[in-house]
């Protein structure tokens, strides 16, 4: 199946301008769309083509590029913005190939948009940014899912800005249920039932069939607590959910000595150990417990290594697997 709208419009009431958004798979069995879309544009016009491909082949390319001359020739121009990997020089350059590089992963950080507009959010750039280039791509996945949300995994990760969900799994509008706090955490305090709640929804509702705790290196919040003194305030009083953690590493716990033997730091070995023990608590949560003894539900644990981009899966003994996966660059 072939997923690429293409649709052109107009910009302004005297249509001297107009906008062609070209998204998804761009490969020559489009090519019958895409020359009788292009065709309808007035000669002499302004044009800007959006390529928002994970595909594009030297079909599309070759046409494209002889479309332009020929438009331009009318008196009229092209600007071509290309938003993805996929680009049309590649396509003329080596074997075309499908790209995952979802736009968090190209677009300039806020750090550097709240430089040059100090005055105003940053992720109000971010909002106009996304309606500039990226609404249309996202409304083609989302609209179907409007009143029928069917997410297959709950993801529980920590709240830390540097981890991506729907990156380090590949994962497309819908695909996710995600939980996030501070340290990934699953409370076992009575009084504390916001991550029940929303394994509750999951399983009972949404009817999910895994459910997945990722943490991740470098996290601050557990760094923590291997420091002499302990934290305090409201931070404090959360991260005591992680003292069963804290307790297993210090006891040399299996995915400590696993997370040793992969030579993870410090800091890091407390993280996988983290990551084992919330399975636990996952395994003997009764909220879980009717779908794991039927076999609709499972658990999974993985761990996010900023520093190589790897995911790494994590069980009650930690690290499963650390070989290269196929075609990994």
């Amino acid at each position: 199946m072939v997923r690429a709208p293409i649709e052109a419009q107009p910009v302004g009431e005297e249509a001297k301008h107009w906008r062609v958004d070209m998204d998804g798979t761009l490969s020559f069995l489009l090519l019958p769309r895409l020359t009788h879309v292009l065709s309808t544009l007035p000669r002499g016009t302004d044009v800007t083509l959006h390529l928002n491909a994970d595909y594009i082949d030297h079909a599309v390319s070759e046409a494209i590029s002889d479309w332009k001359v020929a438009h331009e020739a009318t008196g009229g121009s092209v600007a071509i913005i290309e938003t993805s990997p996929a680009n049309m020089i590649s396509a003329h350059s080596s074997p075309p190939k499908r790209h995952f590089a979802p736009s968090s992963l190209r677009d300039v950080a806020w750090p550097s948009r709240r430089d040059k507009h100090p005055e105003r959010a940053s992720i109000l750039h971010g909002v106009e940014e996304y309606h500039r280039n990226g609404t249309r791509a996202l409304h083609h996945q989302v609209r179907a899912l409007t009143d029928s949300p069917n997410p297959d995994t709950l993801f529980l990760t920590c709240a830390d800005s540097r981890i991506l969900p729907d990156v380090i799994t590949a994962s497309r509008p819908g695909d996710l249920y995600i939980i996030r706090n501070v340290g990934n955490l699953v409370p076992t305090d009575p009084a504390e039932r916001s991550v029940d709640a929303a394994l509750d929804f999951a399983i009972n509702e949404l009817d999910v069939s895994s459910v997945a705790v990722c943490g991740h290196s470098s996290c601050h919040a557990l760094k923590v607590l291997l420091e002499p003194t302990s934290p305090r305030g409201p931070m404090g009083h959360w991260l005591q959910h992680a003292h069963e953690s804290l307790a297993a590493f210090r006891v040399n716990h299996p995915a400590r000595l696993s997370a040793v033997s992969n030579g993870f730091t410090e800091a890091d070995q407390l993280a996988i150990v983290n990551v084992a023990v919330q399975v636990e608590r996952l395994a003997r949560n009764p909220i879980l417990a009717p779908a794991l003894a039927s076999g609709a539900v499972r658990i999974v644990g993985m761990f996010f290594d900023l520093s190589t981009g790897r995911v790494h899966e994590v069980d009650r003994s930690g690290i499963v697997c650390l070989e290269e996966p196929a075609g990994a660059q």
